[in-house]
Order: structure tokens, then sequence, then C-alpha cells
């Protein structure tokens, strides 16, 4: 009887998933409509990108370290993904609005390096570092090698790749001190655009904001956040923002819905932006249409 209830309910959860993701498709059709042409150049060159560098992550890879992505996530995270935006796509876009073309990058949760790998292409000259509890993955791993941090030592969690942008790859926890400090010593400069993606609890939140961005982003800066949706977050987001306000003249916070890594194939993720840069504002003059776009005052 017991095993009878589990496949009811498996399969019950299986199509009601499947009924949400449907709907959330002919929701978000009429956001697509609107978009301007430089967004969708963007959103195109990304989907080929995708198409020609695929796979991402294997079986065998994730049977030993899921790199933090459910099963549901893995089953999807090499397929083709539809045109309406990821936060790779949006994070690009806003990029444009940044008063420099040499891009001071910082993403904190790299996993599979997916999105990472896409600024990578669309960055040029600049300098983009992978902040990641987990291992190079194997795609990427034979571009890499120990980062020379003075003559002859070389860090074991650091790396380099040598490529048209200067990338880095640091090996660390969010939540370990002896990590964060020594990537403050290896990164000291300050970063245009920080990504965080990474432990989606108030406290690991907490901790790369406090230790790692609070002091190192410039005058013009985007700070973005995905899964603003997990417990505690969007508060946690919020306390950020209301900090940065007491530090910088002027400040904004733009929260909306969007896809992640794998597109239709899961809920759209509550993101945000907290920037020098009124991206609300930017994305209605510019015909940037997204769900629930909402622009955060306290």
């Amino acid at each position: 009887m017991i095993k009878l209830f589990e496949q009811i309910k498996y399969h019950y959860n299986k199509l009601f998933r499947r009924c949400v993701l449907l709907l959330q498709y002919f929701y978000v059709f009429k956001f697509k409509l609107v978009q301007n042409q430089n967004f969708k150049k963007i959103i195109k060159e990304n989907r080929e990108y995708l198409k020609s560098n695929s796979p991402f992550f294997t079986l065998d890879e994730f049977s030993v370290n899921d790199y933090g992505m459910s099963e549901s996530i893995f089953v999807n995270i090499n397929k083709p993904i539809k045109e309406f935006p990821t936060y790779s796509d949006i994070l690009q876009y806003s990029s444009q609005f940044l008063n420099k073309k040499s891009i001071e990058y910082l993403e904190i949760g790299t996993s599979v390096m997916k999105n990472f790998y896409q600024m990578d292409n669309y960055f040029m000259s600049s300098k983009l570092i992978a902040y990641d509890i987990n291992p190079i993955p194997k795609k990427y791993k034979h571009n890499y090698t120990a980062y020379n941090i003075q003559s002859n030592f070389k860090n074991s969690k650091c790396y380099v790749s040598d490529t048209d942008n200067e990338l880095y790859y640091f090996n660390g926890s969010v939540l370990e001190s002896s990590d964060f400090k020594l990537f403050n010593k290896l990164f000291p400069d300050k970063f245009d655009i920080v990504f965080s993606d990474a432990l989606h609890t108030k406290e690991g939140v907490m901790s790369e904001y406090q230790n790692i961005i609070k002091n190192k982003l410039n005058d013009e800066f985007i700070l973005y956040f995905d899964d603003l949706d997990f417990p505690e977050l969007l508060t946690t987001a919020s306390e950020i923002y209301r900090d940065l306000q007491g530090n910088q003249n002027k400040i904004y916070f733009t929260t909306f819905k969007t896809y992640g890594w794998v597109g239709q194939y899961e809920r759209m993720h509550l993101n945000g932006i907290i920037s020098s840069l009124d991206f609300y504002f930017i994305f209605k003059k510019n015909g940037i249409s997204l769900p629930r776009l909402k622009k955060i005052t306290q």
C-alpha cells in the first residue's frame, strides 16, 4: 500500500510540474513580443553558443559530484532552451549600461560553469573570476593551470586560464574564513559586476556579502542575485540593499522573474539587481518587459 501511494504521489507531482511549466510558457509568451533588437541579438548569440558547446555536464560526472544541482535540473542541463531571457542574457544586456568596456566580473557559485562561459564568450579584454566550493568541472579542467602567486609558489586553491579574457577559478567556500581571506589577498581589485548564485541560505548570502563583496564594488556596479524566492533570500538581499544605501549616494534595487540554466524546463526564478544604475527605469525605457518587474524602495 505504501509503495502504491508513493507511485501515485510521484506521478501526480510529475504531472503537476508539467502543467505548471506549460502554463508558465504561455504566460511568458507575451513578454517575448516586446523585447528590443539589441536584447534579441544577445539572446540569439547565447543560444547559438550553448548549442555549439553542449554537453556541459555528463551522467558519469553527475554520479560522482552533482555540483549543487538536482536530478530534475541535470536531465535538462544539455537541452536547447527557447528565446525567453535567462539570467545570462540579462546580465550581458545590463553590463552595456556600465561606463566601461573591460569588465571586472566575479561569479560566486559557478557550479558547472554554464553561465560563466557565456559571460566569457560575451565580454572582451575583461577579467572573470569564478568562486566555487567544487573542483573545476571536467569539461574545463584542462584549460586551467595553478595560479602563480609569487616566484616558485603555486596555490592549490586558485587556477588561471590563458584566453582572450583573464579567467581565474578559486576553489573555496563562502563560509570558510581562510578561503575568503585568501581570495581577498589574491584579488584586491574592485568589481564592476558580481553574480551571487552560491549557497542559497541567509547565512551564505550574508557571508559572501560581508566578507567578499561589500568593500569591493566599484562606484558604478551591478550586484545580481539569482533564486531570491528561496526562504529568507529576498529579505537578505533587501538588507544588503539598505546597507549599501548607507555607503553610496544613489542605489537601486530591481526584482523580476526570469529563467535560469535550463530555461523553460523549470520554473522561473525571482532575480534581483542592486546597482548604482536604476534598472527598473532602464528596462522600462528600452522595452525590456520581464514578469513581475518591480522596484524595491525599502
